[in-house]
């Protein structure tokens, strides 16, 4: 259900205001919105890396249990991959903001973004894979 609501929220509110007769583009506030979560992301991302104390990893830690040290020193070198992820994210989040109309803004925020953080797990899960298959065989 939290899925599904974090899908429409957007396209709800875009919806209503234009049923009010407001225009998107006459609400500045509700497109930064996305931009502003997408800073506060990278931003924890950022602060995780610099600090090598990562944000991922204690995630992690949560949902499994005994995490070696190999696999731990994997999450943590990859904390600045997803930085880099989130500051992409961010940087499409303006470019959209800023440079396309109100259709291409409501796409990007409400389920675009989501392509960014998709490819980069595909990316990462491969290069897990190779690495890992790479390092046994030596």
């Amino acid at each position: 259900m939290k899925l599904f609501l974090s899908l429409i929220y957007v396209p709800a509110i875009y919806f209503g205001l234009n049923y009010l007769g407001l225009s998107v583009d006459e609400v500045i506030e509700l497109k930064v919105i996305p931009l502003l979560l997408s800073i506060g992301i990278t931003t924890i991302f950022f602060w995780s890396w610099k600090s090598k104390s990562s944000f991922m990893l204690s995630i992690a830690k949560k949902f499994k249990q005994n995490i070696g040290e190999r696999e731990a020193i994997y999450i943590q070198h990859s904390t600045l991959y997803w930085t880099i992820i989130c500051v992409l994210n961010t940087a499409t989040h303006i470019y959209v903001l800023v440079g396309s109309d109100s259709e291409v803004w409501l796409t990007y925020s409400s389920v675009g973004w989501y392509g960014w953080f998709v490819a980069g797990g595909l990316a990462q899960y491969i290069h897990k894979k190779i690495c890992w298959k790479l390092e046994t065989r030596d």
